[in-house]
């Protein structure tokens, strides 16, 4: 008797975590969909504004980076 309510429990148990399972999977991809679409909404009408926006050359940047390096040094010391 016990051992056919114990499996009773197993099995209603097992079909619930299935119907949640196969419930929460839908659900990431409805909310994958709408989260790329937004992405792409959100890229098309930003504008890039700022110092950290502009292009940079080679040497540009390895001027600011020794610049950054050297000051590094200097606090550490």
């Amino acid at each position: 008797m016990s051992k056919k309510i114990i499996s009773m429990i197993m099995s209603m148990i097992i079909a619930t975590s299935l119907i949640g399972c196969k419930n929460s999977d839908s659900n990431v991809e409805k909310k994958a969909e709408t989260s790329t679409t937004e992405n792409k909404a959100d890229n098309d009408d930003a504008k890039l504004e700022g110092k950290w926006a502009e292009k940079y050359k080679l040497e540009d940047v390895q001027k600011i980076f020794k610049e950054k390096l050297s000051k590094m040094e200097s606090i550490t010391k």
